[in-house]
């Protein structure tokens, strides 16, 4: 016996390749020769990322009715879909401290966070960050309401 892994036909280091081996090392004309397997088909490409913007009124972190209905909208669209992850950013214009607007922007984006997730979406899935009034949509001065910095941006990722 030439090695421990033989039997009555010799070797498996012993297979005879009649017609020799190809440049990749694989006996030609073998019904073996590819036995790589098929890739299959392809994964389906994720869906491109969703945003949203809600807006809010001066000094509150309450949804209206209309923001309501966009949120319930975004549930409807991301439904049949495999969420990643939901990123939640609250902003608040310049009216007001640094302090308050920060707590304000968190307040938002918790507001949101708590919306959809009694639309179904999971806690773990959601993720908020409130930037106060350091990314606003308009540039405005110190002390400015701008009705279009008090908002929650919303971006759905899927996978």
């Amino acid at each position: 016996m030439r090695n421990a892994v033989s039997n009555s036909a010799g070797s498996i280091w012993d297979l005879q390749c009649p017609e020799g081996l190809d440049e990749s090392g694989r006996c030609i004309g073998s019904p073996y020769e590819d036995t790589d397997p098929s890739p299959g088909p392809e994964p389906a490409p994720a869906a491109d990322p969703i945003e949203l913007t809600i807006y809010f009124p001066f000094n509150e972190a309450a949804l209206s009715v209309t923001e309501r209905q966009k949120l319930d909208e975004m549930l409807r669209e991301i439904s049949d879909k495999e969420v990643e992850s939901i990123l939640i950013e609250g902003h608040a214009d310049r009216a007001g401290g640094d302090a308050f607007n920060q707590r304000l922007s968190l307040l938002r984006a918790d507001a949101v966070r708590k919306y959809l997730m009694t639309g179904g979406v999971a806690r773990e899935q959601i993720f908020i960050r409130g930037f106060g009034e350091t990314a606003p949509a308009r540039a405005t001065i110190d002390g400015e309401r701008d009705p279009l910095n008090r908002r929650t941006r919303i971006i759905v990722s899927f996978r």
